[in-house]
């Protein structure tokens, strides 16, 4: 099974609700989704389309990043977000951090018992022995970061438990610098093999959320996932316009769709065919730009799509 870990933005919450009815039946595709912003109506939206698929995910309950990390607008979100907690569509998760009590984790087993749930592990520093008393009998996939010590989990929980989410995205500092074709992760030919009940990553997406830009993009880049016998890779399509003021947005993103759709003529068949690319090419052809939620959306399911190909989906 594939786990795309997402941030709760405006771009990635478009990309999954996008794909609610293209995961697999049964479903083999579990986003997992860390709200970062009080973006109430994309958020019931989008569980409103996973309940209307009879597709579920996972929706991490302790938010902490971005707007969320106020205190006011955490608590806010929390009112509007809980009468979806309780809905089968909904795997509760919570994320350990640094600052995490063994009480906490089991807490969240207490709240949760009796249904599937999740836990990410973002910090090494709870004994996973603990962590495994804690939750007791729960239900629970445990979804390790690559750099918070994935081994103490597995020997704690059993490498059938444990997912390890891994950064398999080349971010650049900027878009400019992004050129060619680069290898993306192989988990999905491995994962299995290994014992492990599924692969993860953040998609086309860096781990990490950006902090706020000082002004528009020198240069805008998509990033389009594609297979290659049993790789994944991605495809890099950059502006011709890379510096401030040289050029606008939508010339901009012009230019960008317009090496993809070039590279669509050459190799029809190399992409996979996906909401996403279907969406850009249809901006290409009638010259028209999209924001970067737009495009990053568009990207983002494209990504998963082409990943749900390589399963059999």
């Amino acid at each position: 099974m594939y786990f795309p870990f997402l941030h709760g933005k405006e771009g990635e919450l478009k990309a999954l609700k996008g794909v609610a009815g293209l995961l697999g039946s049964p479903q083999r595709i579990f986003p997992i989704v860390e709200p970062v912003r009080p973006i109430k109506k994309l958020e019931r939206d989008l569980l409103s389309e996973y309940e209307g698929a009879g597709a579920e995910l996972y929706f991490v309950t302790n938010p902490t990043q971005g707007e969320l990390a106020d205190t006011t607008a955490l608590q806010q979100w929390r009112r509007d977000i809980s009468t979806w907690l309780p809905k089968a569509t909904v795997r509760p998760t919570f994320v350990i951090l640094p600052t995490t009590s063994i009480a906490e984790v089991g807490a969240f087993a207490a709240a949760y018992s009796n249904r599937p749930v999740g836990v990410v592990v973002k910090a090494s520093t709870l004994n996973a022995a603990a962590v495994q008393t804690a939750l007791g009998t729960a239900d629970a996939l445990i979804f390790v970061h690559a750099t918070a010590s994935p081994n103490a989990y597995i020997a704690a929980f059993g490498t059938g438990k444990v997912v390890i989410v891994k950064d398999a995205f080349n971010a650049q500092e900027r878009n400019a610098d992004y050129q060619g074709v680069e290898t993306f992760n192989d988990d999905h030919a491995t994962y299995a093999a290994a014992g492990h009940p599924g692969f993860s990553d953040f998609t086309v997406m860096p781990p990490r959320m950006a902090s706020r830009g000082g002004g528009p993009a020198a240069a805008i880049a998509l990033h389009m996932s594609f297979r290659d016998n049993e790789d994944i890779n991605v495809a890099h399509f950059v502006s011709d316009s890379r510096t401030q003021g040289d050029g606008t947005h939508s010339t901009k993103f012009i230019e960008a769709v317009d090496h993809l759709a070039a590279a669509v003529r050459a190799n029809p068949t190399r992409f996979d065919n996906s909401p996403g690319l279907t969406a850009l090419l249809a901006l290409q052809a009638a010259r028209q730009a999209t924001n970067g939620a737009g495009y990053k959306a568009h990207q983002t399911s494209h990504h998963i799509v082409t990943i749900a190909r390589e399963l059999g989906i």
